[in-house]
């Protein structure tokens, strides 16, 4: 899988925004959703970002999905 072999345990926080980022096209729009400051938004997606090896916040969602944190729109259900 590359160099990201296993998630770090992201805080309920870390996932409300990165729930809030899949969903949002802007952090100001995340922001305006989770009901905080735009700057909390970007201090969680630095901290998330740092704790997976500095990756693009669209990386972000897609590694969340793949260890099936989230669930984007457009991806298949997983198979059972």
């Amino acid at each position: 899988m590359g160099a990201i072999q296993r998630l770090p345990r992201l805080s309920a926080r870390e996932h409300d925004v990165l729930v809030a980022l899949r969903d949002a096209v802007d952090d100001a729009t995340a922001a305006a959703e989770l009901r905080v400051k735009e700057r909390t938004v970007k201090f969680h997606v630095a901290n998330m970002r740092a704790k997976l090896g500095d990756i693009s916040r669209t990386q972000l969602c897609a590694v969340a999905a793949l260890h099936q944190l989230l669930r984007c729109a457009s991806c298949p259900a997983p198979q059972t």
